[in-house]
């Protein structure tokens, strides 16, 4: 038996927690919330899917996304290293102070040991 895909349990558990007006399908779920919409694919979050973690009450952990080394890092390559290297729900806040949310207690504490999101990323790329 194959277990199911991780952005699948996710979306199932945070549908589970809404009021019944706000229920939607599965399917449709994936499309509207996951910037990413492929099964396997990464777990940044669409505005719409931000907003209803909000109204699900997941718990979540703002970062900033201002370098304090001021190396510029708002790439796509970032974006990329982001999508593989986060391993819960995320959402990226690109308006007047840029910040990311996290929606995971044990990714939050990580990136608060690291001291900020650029360092944790680093930390996880693989090294020769």
């Amino acid at each position: 038996m194959t277990s199911e895909p991780l952005k699948i349990r996710i979306t199932r558990a945070v549908l589970e927690q809404l009021p019944e007006n706000q229920q939607t399908d599965i399917e449709t779920a994936r499309k509207t919330w996951w910037l990413n919409i492929r099964k396997e694919g990464g777990l940044r979050l669409t505005d719409i899917g931000d907003m209803v973690f909000k109204i699900a009450e997941i718990e979540y952990f703002d970062f900033s996304l201002v370098d304090p080394n001021k190396k510029l890092r708002h790439t796509l390559q970032f974006a990329i290293d982001l999508d593989k290297k986060i391993p819960c729900p995320y959402y990226l806040v690109l308006k007047k102070l840029p910040t990311i949310r996290i929606y995971d207690s044990k990714v939050a504490i990580m990136i608060g040991l690291y001291g900020n999101i650029f360092d944790y990323i680093d930390s996880t790329k693989r090294r020769t």
